[in-house]
């Protein structure tokens, strides 16, 4: 996606993911949205795992 990773704010929470099982985030981003017209700031959490999509709003 072309994101800096000096960008992203560590953190130590975790997050259970949608197979059910728990993983750290390796931190937070807030990145511009922008949907039919409108332009938000959004707060993503980071984590590094595979999966078949980059984002999930």
């Amino acid at each position: 996606m072309g994101i800096d990773l000096k960008d992203v704010k560590p953190s130590s929470r975790t997050h259970t993911g949608f197979n059910g099982y728990s993983e750290v985030i390796l931190g937070t981003i807030r990145l511009s949205v922008q949907a039919e017209g409108v332009t938000r700031t959004v707060k993503f959490l980071v984590v590094s795992t595979k999966a078949p999509y980059d984002v999930i709003l």
